[in-house]
């Protein structure tokens, strides 16, 4: 039965969320609480709302892929768990270090209980996500034990990433290179990750396994061009956080990647000089003035011909599996959708 893209990203919502919130009851229950509301699950107050989560992808990529290869996504739950724990860590995380004041339309966790409750809350939440994976007695524990092995890799590449991210910021000779380097490890990662531990809980099979890797890692490569893309062209509705974010903390995202490499007249000049001011947020009239440049240079025709690029391998690599029922023209469904997505 063919289905949505929005459904297939609820689809296993209820097996994950019931897991995660048992998860959370083992953990301090304010920070349980705080994690409950970033998650969309409570408002400040800790009251039940309607419960307005995230995508919650790479739980969904690795049960997918599992049930994919089984026919069954049962088995995978405490890994789908351990990595919506990691990514939201990282979110955190992330938030705290760029001082971003919103997320998903609400106010982040360092606003509203201060940085040094929001870091506790980040190293709780990375040390539950490999006790929820201990906790699980796996049939297979050569396969879990690589999978471990893997995750912990993966989360040594979120702070790398993050790091590129940072220091990025200081400097202006930044090419596609580097913005690369610096997204392989800050988002594709994670995003390979689920793909590939999805799969080897599943199977030996090492060549079936590396071709669902290879799909996942592109797929985090074009899923996160898509952010910046959305971040400078998305609707502020849907995308759920501050429009122009990106531009105001002078992020080197890719369509200002292209155009530092290709401007190199008195437009460049003013532009490098822009983002070499990196102690004052970006300015109103600096923002409409990058976003002339940015249009003027075709970077969001470029930006659109780089998602398409990655997403394409990443289907090749969906298609050299072999593998053809349900749960792989959900992933196909999927894929497709997160490239042309709005939020």
């Amino acid at each position: 039965m063919h289905m949505q893209p929005e459904d297939i990203l609820k689809r296993f919502s209820p097996q994950v969320d019931a897991a995660l919130d048992e998860a959370l009851q083992q953990i301090h229950p304010e920070i349980a609480n705080i994690t409950r509301y970033f998650l969309g699950w409570l408002d400040e107050s800790f009251k039940p709302v309607s419960r307005r989560s995230g995508k919650k992808l790479r739980p969904t990529l690795a049960l997918l892929v599992h049930e994919a290869i089984t026919g069954s996504a049962a088995p995978a739950i405490p890994l789908a768990v351990a990595l919506e724990l990691i990514h939201n860590y990282s979110l955190i995380h992330d938030d705290i270090e760029d001082h971003d004041s919103e997320r998903r339309g609400r106010p982040t966790v360092w606003r509203l209980w201060g940085e040094s409750v929001a870091i506790n809350v980040v190293d709780t939440l990375h040390a539950l996500a490999f006790r929820t994976l201990l906790n699980d007695n796996p049939s297979d524990s050569s396969g879990m034990l690589e999978v471990y092995r893997t995750l912990v890799e993966t989360s040594c590449q979120l702070c790398e990433g993050q790091h590129l991210d940072i220091t990025y910021e200081k400097v202006l000779d930044i090419d596609q290179e580097h913005y690369l380097r610096m997204i392989g490890r800050k988002t594709a990662a994670l995003i390979a990750c689920s793909s590939f531990a999805g799969a080897r809980l599943a199977t030996n099979d090492e060549s079936l396994v590396n071709a669902y890797q290879g799909f996942g890692t592109n797929l985090g490569y074009a899923f996160q061009i898509r952010d910046d893309f959305l971040n400078l062209w998305g609707d502020r509705e849907h995308v759920g956080k501050d429009q122009y974010s990106d531009l105001r903390s002078k992020k080197k995202t890719l369509p200002v990647v292209y155009a530092l490499a290709r401007l190199v007249d008195e437009r460049g000049e003013r532009l490098r000089a822009i983002y070499a001011d990196i102690d004052q947020p970006m300015q109103s009239e600096e923002i409409h003035y990058v976003l002339g440049l940015l249009e003027d240079l075709k970077a969001r025709e470029y930006t659109v011909d780089l998602v398409n690029q990655y997403i394409d391998e990443s289907l090749r690599c969906l298609h050299r599996t072999g593998v053809s029922n349900t749960s792989q023209a959900q992933l196909h469904t999927l894929a497709r959708f997160l490239v042309g997505r709005d939020y």
